[in-house]
C-alpha cells in the first residue's frame, strides 16, 4: 500500500505535466490504489487528455467493484465515479455515464452528489420517470439540502410527467431558499397555465423575458413584441372575475418595461392578490425608482436583497434610484454597487449604461466605458492565460491601463504583472507598449524589465 506521504508529495507539484509524470510512475508501483487512480485521472482530466483519464478512471472504477474495495473511503469512491460519470457525459455518452452512476447510486445510496448526478443524467437520457423517483427522494429525505440546479432540474422532471402541481410547488420552495432564479419563469409558466393560474403564468413567462432583456439575450422591440402575444393571450384565457386583476397587471409590466415607474406603482397596487415572488420584485422597483428619495421604500428594497441579488436588475435600479434620491451618492458609496450591477449584467445595454455610470464617478468620459474594466472583470482576463498570448485579454487590460488615472489602473498594473508569469506575455507586451500613450509606456517599462 502506497504512503499518504509518498502520494501528498506528488499532488503538492504545482505543474501539471511534471504531476501527471510522478503520479504514473506511482501508478505503476501500485496498480491496485484507487486514490491514487482517482489522481491520476483527474490530472488527465484537468489537462484534456480526457481519453487517457476514461481509461484510468475505468480502472479505478473496477477495483471498486470488486468485493474489497481495496478499503478506499468513500469520499474517493464518490469523486472517481462523479469524474467519470462526467467525462462519459461531456462527450455524450450517456447511457455510460448511466450505467457508472447507477451502481455508485446503489453502492452509495446516501451520497447525494451521486445521486444527484444519476437523476440529471437519467433525465438527460429521457429515463423521466427514473429521475422523478431520485429527485423525489432526495426532496423527501432533505428538500434544505438540494440545490437550486438540483430544484431546476427536478421541476424539469416533473413537468414532463405532467406533474404541474409539483412544479409550481417545488418553483416557490426554490425562489423561496434561493430567490430568483433564471429558468424557473420558463419553467413554471406551462405549469401556472395547465392549473388555470393564468395571471400567474404570464408574470412567469415575463420573468424569464425581463431577465433575457438584462443580459442582452434580446432586444427591447423583441420584448415589445413578446408583450403583445403573451397579453392577447392572457385575456383570452382570464375569466371576466379576475379582468381587472390582469389589466393592473399588465399595465404595471407595460409602464415597468417602459421606465414609467411611478406611474406602474399606481398601477402594481391593484393587483395586491398576485402572490409571485417576480411581481413582488417589480413593485418594489417601480415603488422605488417611482419614490426614490423615500428612505423607507429604500430600506424595504434592500431588506430583500437575499431574494433578488441574482436577478439583474436589482442592483441596476437602486444605482438610479440612489443616484436620484441620495444626496450622500458618490462613487465611494455606489462602487460596489456598479460593480456588481456590471457583474450581472455583462456587456447588455443595461451593463453598458452602468459602465458609463462608474466612468462620469471616477471622473473618466462615457465614451471610456468600452475600455474601462473593473478589478472582477481584469481578475477574469488573468484566468483566461496561458503559454500562448489570450490577445483579446491582454489589450483589454492594455487598454484599461492606457486610460488617464483612475482607482482601477493599480488592477490593471496587477493584471499586466500577473499575466507576464507566462513569458510569452513579455514579448507581447514589449510589442504592443508602442501603439500606446507615453504615460503607458513608462508604467510598462517598468514593469517588464523585473520579469525573468
Amino acid at each position: 500500500m502506497i504512503s499518504s506521504p509518498t502520494l501528498q508529495q506528488a499532488l503538492t507539484i504545482p505543474e501539471l505535466p511534471r504531476r501527471i509524470v510522478a503520479l504514473e510512475q506511482l501508478a505503476a508501483e501500485y496498480p491496485e490504489e484507487v486514490e491514487l487512480l482517482y489522481h491520476l485521472g483527474d490530472s488527465y482530466a484537468r489537462s484534456g487528455a480526457t481519453g487517457e483519464a476514461v481509461r484510468v478512471l475505468s480502472q479505478a472504477a473496477e477495483r471498486l467493484r470488486g468485493s474489497d474495495r481495496t478499503g478506499c473511503d468513500e469520499s474517493i469512491s464518490s469523486r472517481v465515479f462523479l469524474t467519470l460519470s462526467q467525462l462519459y457525459g461531456d462527450d455524450g455518452e450517456h447511457a455510460a455515464a448511466v450505467s457508472e452512476l447507477a451502481y455508485a447510486h446503489e453502492y452509495m445510496p446516501e451520497d447525494r452528489k451521486i445521486a444527484s448526478a444519476y437523476a440529471l443524467m437519467l433525465l438527460r437520457c429521457d429515463r423521466t420517470a427514473e429521475a422523478c423517483s431520485v429527485y423525489d427522494h432526495l426532496w423527501e429525505s432533505d428538500s434544505e439540502a438540494l440545490s437550486a440546479s438540483d430544484l431546476l432540474h427536478s421541476c424539469r422532471a416533473l413537468r414532463a410527467k405532467g406533474n404541474h402541481a409539483a412544479v409550481v410547488e417545488r418553483v416557490s420552495y426554490l425562489e423561496a431558499r434561493h430567490g430568483l432564479s433564471y429558468s424557473a419563469g420558463l419553467l413554471s409558466s406551462p405549469s401556472y397555465e395547465a392549473l388555470g393560474r393564468y395571471i400567474e403564468s404570464y408574470l412567469a413567462a415575463v420573468q424569464d423575458m425581463d431577465w433575457s432583456r438584462l443580459t442582452g439575450s434580446i432586444t427591447d422591440q423583441q420584448v415589445a413584441e413578446n408583450q403583445q402575444r403573451m397579453q392577447a393571450a392572457a385575456r383570452d384565457l382570464v375569466d371576466e372575475a379576475n379582468q381587472d386583476m390582469l389589466e393592473a397587471v399588465l399595465a404595471g409590466v407595460d409602464r415597468y418595461f417602459s421606465g414609467s415607474f411611478a406611474a406602474g406603482a399606481e398601477c402594481v397596487s391593484g393587483a395586491n392578490g398576485v402572490d409571485l415572488l417576480y411581481w413582488r420584485y417589480l413593485t418594489q422597483v417601480c415603488n422605488l425608482r417611482g419614490t426614490p428619495a423615500d428612505v423607507e421604500v429604500r430600506r424595504r428594497y434592500l431588506e430583500l436583497e437575499p431574494l433578488f441579488s441574482r436577478f439583474p436588475g436589482y442592483y441596476y435600479h437602486l444605482w438610479h434610484a440612489l443616484r436620484d434620491g441620495d444626496p450622500s451618492y458618490c462613487f465611494r458609496t455606489a462602487q460596489q454597487l456598479l460593480e456588481k450591477t456590471i457583474a450581472i449584467t455583462g456587456s447588455s445595454t443595461y451593463g453598458t449604461r452602468t459602465k458609463e455610470e462608474l466612468c462620469r464617478l471616477v471622473g473618466l468620459d462615457a465614451s471610456c466605458a468600452e475600455r474601462l474594466l473593473t478589478a472582477h472583470e481584469m481578475e477574469q482576463l488573468v484566468t483566461t492565460t496561458g503559454s500562448e498570448v489570450n490577445e483579446r485579454a491582454a489589450d483589454a487590460v492594455l487598454d484599461c491601463l492606457d486610460l488617464p488615472a483612475t482607482v482601477y489602473t493599480p488592477h490593471a498594473v496587477q493584471a499586466v504583472w500577473e499575466m507576464c508569469s507566462h513569458p510569452a506575455y513579455v514579448g507581447y507586451f514589449r510589442t504592443r507598449s508602442t501603439h500606446y500613450s507615453p504615460d503607458t509606456q513608462r508604467i510598462l517599462a517598468g514593469i517588464l524589465p523585473t520579469i525573468p
